[in-house]
């Protein structure tokens, strides 16, 4: 009898070697998202960094032009000899003025925080309470090389409307300031330390040539319509400044205010043109310093330097309080205010210029200043941080 032997045969996997095989899928899944996780981590960092270098690279190309600018009479420098000679009399500049100021109130962290270095071993700080605060001259002979700021009816049989275009007025010299202001007053906490975010603001109001030559209808219009125009004054008796008039600390913007926390914003006078004057949002810190010329550390080089440095003689005006204050000052008088009796030590105390000599006597010469911003991205936990050094 013969007998057909079928073969044996495998119909499907054991359980044992599914199990196996949905382990090795999940295992080798796992990995796959792991590496899609950390990729796709990699991309959002680098393109975080990206967006704060190139907001940082926007906020320093902006800060380097404006300082690059003239800021005085002719070509005078702050790092020049003679800058406080005025045809041959120790005398403040005759147009213009550069005011550096690092203030110490309940709002800003006091003076500066050395919080070590970064990765690239540059040295981190936290100033919240710096501003600069100066005229600009930009040179050039097209509109858009210039300050422009919207004013209607200060266009209006203007001497100078060559530089005029509908109701947009146009100026090469204007009034810069730029300082932070804290975006609330919480804290947020990050990693055990805190971080007070901050919103830097630029704002500019354009001289004119001499208050004589404005309209009638703008001298009498409201302070509100010329909010990008420096002047000062009542509603229906405006004065219209010039670089001379803005020597004078009262005839400035915020009115000689050493309190940049206090300074308005758009968002407080105008709403409808809130954010026209953000430079950078999500600031940690806007310091600056400055380079003396040897003179003042008697020969001796020295790196940059705040305004509470030792190689600073005393504050001699106690106006500003704690605040440390560089500022060129005046010696006008306009039949409003008068400066005429300015005096860099002594009496009248509210004409006595403030920071106006190095420790060993010698008068204050800038040769470079320094400006280091700081910002957080709060999404990857991240800083970033860029100097703008500036010849003076």
């Amino acid at each position: 009898m013969y007998l057909r032997r079928i073969p044996a045969t495998r119909p499907a996997f054991t359980l044992v070697e599914l199990m196996v095989a949905m382990a090795l899928i999940i295992f080798i899944m796992y990995v796959l998202a792991e590496a899609f996780s950390a990729g796709a981590g990699a991309v959002s960092h680098l393109k975080a960094v990206g967006d704060m270098n190139e907001r940082l690279r926007g906020a320093a190309n902006l800060l380097r032009r404006i300082l690059q600018a003239d800021h005085f009479d002719g070509r005078r420098r702050l790092s020049d000899r003679n800058f406080w000679i005025v045809d041959g009399v120790e005398s403040p500049p005759p147009e213009g003025f550069f005011r550096i100021l690092q203030i110490n109130t309940a709002n800003a962290y006091p003076g500066v925080w050395n919080e070590g270095t970064d990765l690239d071993l540059n040295p981190s700080v936290r100033a919240t309470g710096d501003a600069l605060h100066f005229t600009a001259r930009l040179r050039g002979n097209k509109r858009d090389s210039f300050f422009q700021a919207s004013a209607g009816v200060l266009t209006q049989n203007f001497p100078g409307s060559r530089f005029q275009e509908g109701s947009n007025y146009t100026s090469p010299m204007a009034e810069v300031a730029f300082y932070l202001q804290p975006v609330n007053p919480v804290e947020n906490t990050v990693d055990g330390g805190t971080i007070r975010l901050h919103t830097l603001y630029m704002r500019q109001r354009l001289l004119v040539s001499s208050n004589d030559d404005v309209p009638a209808a703008a001298k009498g219009g409201n302070s509100a319509d010329f909010l990008e125009v420096s002047h000062t004054g009542t509603p229906g008796n405006l004065y219209f400044n010039n670089a001379a008039d803005v020597t004078i600390p009262q005839r400035r913007f915020a009115a000689g205010n050493a309190n940049p926390y206090t300074w308005p914003t758009f968002a407080t006078e105008n709403p409808a043109q809130a954010g026209n004057d953000v430079v950078l949002t999500d600031v940690i810190s806007f310091e600056v310093r400055v380079l003396l010329h040897p003179d003042c550390y008697g020969g001796n080089p020295r790196t940059f330097v705040r305004l509470d440095d030792a190689v600073f003689a005393a504050m001699t005006n106690t106006t500003f309080g704690t605040a440390r204050v560089f500022d060129t000052w005046s010696s006008r008088s306009d039949g409003t205010f008068d400066y005429s009796g300015w005096k860099p030590t002594g009496t009248p105390t509210a004409t006595t210029i403030p920071m106006y000599t190095a420790a060993n006597g010698e008068r204050i010469r800038i040769v470079a200043i320094q400006v280091t911003i700081r910002i957080w991205d709060n999404k990857t936990k991240q800083a970033r941080q860029t100097s703008v050094v500036v010849d003076l």
